[in-house]
């Protein structure tokens, strides 16, 4: 008795997978065969009889599509996973005999999401095996990303057919942290089964967005003053510049702009500068609005207009203020 099976075959988590299997025997099977598949020994539990999973076992279909009378046990799995990494054992039931080979399922995990720029046109490429012919399986994606998909059959480098579907888009930095799924679904008998492959986007690109903002009301003056600068960007932001009106000179560095004792002078339009490694976005301008005290002039202006009488006051930095009644807040004019 001899199985033939690749010793280790390699799976994609959430994918499909084919196992060639051919057997041989000194007992004739028999006309009904029963192929069952056991996992972790030749005495585990059994994982499937024929074409049925054993209780759902760890949710993993099986189906065996090669045809057992003429000794040939190959079967496909679907919904692969982390936990099907495991020694499966075949049973032929007619000839009453489980063989000593077995074939071991290792789990390649591609959780890094596939990289690219934005602005670049990419190509994604999701396959599935087609074992037969005249059952190929379709493939399809949740999302064409405004782009294309194209369906065809292939020949891998070990002689299996596989149904491959090859998408094409324009990456955009709205497409960054999306994820994209791509589902093959076989038809096995009248049900319908699928296996599905799932992949997060990573877009690199440029500071976009880019703006500063400022306390809400203005400052008073000799109060703390923040000024704000944010920015989307993959990868993240290595450097915020601080500008003040059309001046070119770097004023200070750092996603914040800080006065601890703000003066009527640093009153102002600012705007920052986002950079990362893929280049780098100026804000629109934001104005710091510095609400001065006063001080009433020993030179007081007096005027009478009917009832109402206004009284000018001037500010400690030489800004005018305008007050109607002396215990108003001030304001600027």
């Amino acid at each position: 008795y001899k199985l033939t099976v690749p010793q280790k075959v390699k799976a994609h988590r959430g994918s499909c997978l084919l196992i060639p299997c051919q057997f041989t025997s000194v007992r004739l099977v028999g006309s009904s065969p029963v192929g069952i598949w056991k996992v972790g020994s030749k005495t585990g539990k059994e994982v499937s009889r024929n074409n049925k999973s054993q209780n759902l076992w760890e949710n993993l279909n099986v189906y065996l599509v090669g045809d057992l009378k003429v000794k040939n046990c190959t079967t496909l799995l679907y919904g692969i996973q982390p936990n099907h990494a495991k020694k499966y054992y075949f049973r032929e039931e007619t000839i009453t005999y489980t063989f000593y080979e077995f074939v071991e399922i290792t789990i390649q995990v591609i959780d890094t999401p596939a990289q690219m720029m934005e602005g670049t046109l990419v190509t994604l490429n999701c396959s599935a095996p087609a074992p037969c012919a005249d059952e190929n399986p379709s493939i399809r994606w949740d999302n064409l990303l405004n782009g294309t998909a194209n369906q065809s059959e292939t020949t891998r480098a070990d002689g299996n057919k596989a149904m491959v579907s090859i998408l094409t888009f324009t990456a955009t930095f709205l497409h960054n942290k999306k994820t994209l799924t791509c589902t093959a679904q076989y038809t096995v008998g009248s049900v319908n089964k699928t296996a599905k492959r799932t992949t997060t986007l990573n877009v690199l690109y440029a500071p976009k967005k880019t703006s500063a903002s400022s306390q809400a009301g203005g400052v008073l003056e000799g109060q703390p003053a923040t000024l704000t600068c944010s920015s989307e960007a993959n990868p993240a932001v290595v450097q915020y510049t601080w500008f003040r009106g059309n001046e070119e000179t770097t004023i200070d560095t750092g996603p914040t702009l800080t006065f601890r004792q703000v003066t009527i002078s640093q009153a102002g339009v600012y705007y920052c500068q986002a950079r990362n490694t893929h280049g780098a976005e100026t804000s629109p301008p934001v104005t710091l609005d510095v609400l001065c005290r006063y001080l009433r002039s020993d030179r007081r202006v007096a005027w009478e207009d009917n009832l109402n009488v206004f009284f000018k006051f001037y500010c400690l930095s030489h800004y005018h203020l305008i007050k109607r009644h002396e215990h108003q807040s001030p304001y600027l004019i």
